[in-house]
């Protein structure tokens, strides 16, 4: 496999959160409260995706500071007295022409007849049409089987891990969801967010700043940013980094913040896990690919337990 670059230590990372709510729809926090809480965190771009409410609002953007359009679609469920339902997050893409897009507050809240997964692909099939890259949410939380996942399509990433689902449910992971993705052949990136409403202002354990993505853009712009995040320029976390990420004489390397294990997963051959039996810090690890290799990714995981997730590599 030739050499390349996924992430290079030399260049800008922004931090984002693409999952968030407000007033908009049932979060607590207006928007101007919500943009101002993660901005003074340090992050550099936020989607409000309320709830089948587009939001576009740039009134709050700064040098340092953007809110990207979007929203999260939701009521497709057969029984709307259960849990089990169908959210995905639609980002508005400036890069591509379009002969519509949503508006500002466009309701989309009417709740379409359920007619099986089709319905789903229709909302999915929609966004895109208008504009919008698409996430596929919290899979654990809604309580999905592998299989809705494979038969729906348009998606560009979806949730592997969700901070609010981690604390009302604890079914925050997607990682088996995306791992049974990538071994079908499906060329699906991942995503760590929030989910947050926050609920929690006040309280040691919040309902947000628990799961973000870093994305190597161009440039702090709207458009760099989704173009990256389409192209996977970016890693998840829950909390370490990932400093550099890359192909170099056959090997995947990667250089990340002190964590106690380095692990490679792979398929159709096995991956690795690295680390050191006294416990000692490691920062870097590289796993030569092997023939029958068809993907690679990385999970850095810190003394806490907490991961940092790159995307994967396609052989």
């Amino acid at each position: 496999m030739d050499n390349k670059v996924y992430l290079n230590r030399d260049n800008a990372y922004y931090k984002g959160n693409v999952h968030t709510h407000s007033t908009i729809s049932d979060g607590a926090k207006s928007p101007e409260e919500v943009a101002r809480i993660y901005r003074e965190e340090g992050y550099h771009f936020l989607v409000l995706s309320d709830h089948d409410r587009y939001v576009r609002i740039d009134d709050f953007n700064t040098k340092d500071f953007i809110l990207i359009p979007g929203m999260e679609r939701g009521k497709m469920a057969p029984d709307s007295s259960k849990n089990l339902g169908f959210h995905i997050s639609a980002l508005d893409d400036p890069t591509v022409e379009v002969k519509e897009r949503f508006s500002h507050l466009d309701d989309q809240t009417d709740r379409k007849k359920w007619e099986g997964l089709s319905t789903v692909q229709k909302v999915i099939d929609e966004c895109v049409e208008k504009g919008n890259i698409v996430i596929y949410n919290h899979p654990e939380w809604s309580m999905h089987t592998y299989d809705h996942m494979e038969r729906l399509h348009g998606y560009f990433a979806m949730e592997i891990y969700n901070h609010g689902s981690r604390y009302n449910t604890s079914a925050s992971y997607g990682t088996s969801y995306w791992d049974y993705l990538l071994r079908k052949g499906r060329k699906v990136f991942g995503i760590a967010a929030d989910d947050a409403h926050l609920l929690w202002t006040d309280t040691e354990i919040k309902d947000y700043f628990g799961g973000w993505i870093m994305v190597q853009a161009e440039s702090l712009t709207h458009a760099a940013i989704i173009t990256a995040l389409k192209n996977g320029r970016y890693y998840s976390s829950t909390g370490p980094e990932i400093y550099d990420y890359r192909v170099e004489n056959g090997n995947v390397k990667v250089e990340c913040s002190e964590c106690k294990f380095i692990e490679f997963k792979a398929f159709e051959e096995r991956g690795e896990i690295f680390f050191n039996k006294d416990a000692s810090p490691l920062t870097e690890a590289s796993l030569k690919i092997k023939e029958g290799m068809k993907y690679i990714r990385v999970e850095c995981v810190d003394y806490d337990g907490n991961v940092a997730f790159s995307n994967p590599i396609f052989m």
